[in-house]
């Protein structure tokens, strides 16, 4: 019956996202910015590209970098630059069709909130959630998960660059090789879409030495602690653990270096 089909595709729905779920740019910047994470504006991909940006893979994949630089004004409570980033990002999605996901509400609480930095952050999280669902209900997914290589790629891109000296023990260095399971769900939920998808297809080509670098990349199983904080949480450790060596993790920023700029220039 209707309601039967209806109710499974809620349900496949669910499972989807709970299967694929990978952070946002908001959270893996959240994650990171405990961390002692420093703001370096020349990071961020400047405003006055996304002019060039004429393929659906370009504007997609862009979008997602846009996202990932608006999630990190925000954690920095950069209003101006939020205001900037926001309007891109918004043009952009206008450009893929997508602006819909935007209602008037949305955008008149990005312009009301531009100054606290709470609902800036729920704001940017909110704008890549929208899309998400709009593209889900629309399906889009693949342009969805090309937002979310652009997305990753960026992240990774400014991590990667303030993270300072190697050491064994730096804090950003470790949760950037954490970043293998999130670049595996990105990966496994992008190649449901490569087939007679050249989009697609150019962009798995487009990541390929990452996904290389990270097939190579060693993780040690640890047994899985369970304690509680000071603050009464409970706080899992041990589980898989990613090892970035040094020699890695100048590998990994070069790659990451590359595609970014491959993304940027809209030259691949």
């Amino acid at each position: 019956s209707e309601t039967e089909s209806i109710e499974f595709d809620e349900l496949k729905q669910e499972i989807r996202e709970v299967y694929y779920r990978f952070p946002s740019s908001d959270e893996m910047f959240t994650y990171l910015g405990n961390t002692g994470l420093q703001f370096d504006k020349t990071l961020l991909s400047s405003c006055s590209n996304s002019d060039m940006y004429l393929e659906t893979k370009d504007q997609a994949l862009n979008l997602g970098v846009y996202i990932a630089d608006l999630a990190y004004i925000a954690l920095f409570q950069r209003y101006k630059d939020a205001d900037e980033y926001l309007k891109t990002v918004y043009n952009i999605s206008d450009k893929l069709r997508i602006s819909a996901a935007f209602d008037k509400n949305l955008i008149s609480r990005m312009e009301k909130n531009i100054k606290n930095n709470d609902s800036l952050e729920v704001i940017s999280d909110a704008a890549q959630n929208r899309i998400f669902n709009y593209l889900s209900r629309n399906q889009q997914e693949d342009v969805f998960a090309l937002i979310s290589i652009g997305g990753f790629v960026e992240v990774m891109n400014i991590a990667l660059h303030v993270s300072n000296e190697y050491t064994n023990d730096n804090i950003i260095i470790r949760k950037i090789a954490d970043q293998k399971l999130v670049y595996e769900n990105i990966l496994k939920f992008t190649q449901q879409y490569a087939e007679n998808n050249r989009n697609v297809n150019d962009v798995l080509e487009l990541i390929h030495p990452l996904t290389s670098f990270f097939n190579h990349l060693k993780t040690e199983t640890q047994k899985t602690t369970v304690s509680k904080s000071s603050e009464g949480k409970i706080v899992f450790g041990g589980g898989n653990k990613t090892i970035l060596l040094k020699n890695e993790f100048d590998q990994l920023k070069k790659i990451i270096v590359s595609i970014r700029s491959q993304i940027i220039s809209a030259d691949f």
